[in-house]
């Protein structure tokens, strides 16, 4: 396995080590401005958050995200969301932390 500090995963891996749905944390990425319209923006490219990968038994590139940068950048939006009334998480609003 990779050190984890290198160690890149896919939306729905990552969303699993949060305890929600590749969709969430898509929502989540957004509030980072790290995702838009499905796809990383260029703030998360540049910034060493994601890259795209080729899954080689269907030739299909796919981006994948640095695991310690997003979690990190997920963390500071949990510490935004704190200085004011927390909210559950409701996926069909994307204004909920």
């Amino acid at each position: 396995m990779n050190d984890e500090k290198e160690r890149y995963a896919t939306m729905t891996e990552l969303g699993k080590m949060h305890g929600v749905s590749s969709h969430v944390l898509g929502r989540w990425l957004t509030r980072c401005q790290l995702r838009e319209g499905g796809e990383p923006t260029d703030k998360a490219k540049r910034g060493g958050y994601t890259k795209q990968v080729l899954e080689e038994t269907r030739g299909v590139w796919f981006w994948v995200w640095h695991v310690a940068r997003t979690k990190a950048a997920l963390e500071a939006l949990l510490e935004e969301c704190m200085g004011r009334k927390v909210q559950v998480i409701d996926p069909d609003h994307n204004d909920n932390c």
